[in-house]
């Protein structure tokens, strides 16, 4: 069978989140996977430190 370009590129688009959240999540960050479905989508977020 030969590659899906198409199909490799919507299934890394699906799951590209997930992995940037567990990334993060290691680094000791409080994000959650909508936050950085927003910031992949290149929507900027206001971050309040406290």
């Amino acid at each position: 069978m030969p590659p899906d370009k198409n199909r490799a590129l919507m299934h890394t688009k699906r799951v590209m989140p997930e992995f940037v959240c567990d990334a993060v999540n290691l680094e000791g960050l409080n994000f959650t996977i909508p936050e950085i479905q927003t910031l992949l989508d290149g929507i900027t977020v206001a971050v309040i430190i406290c």
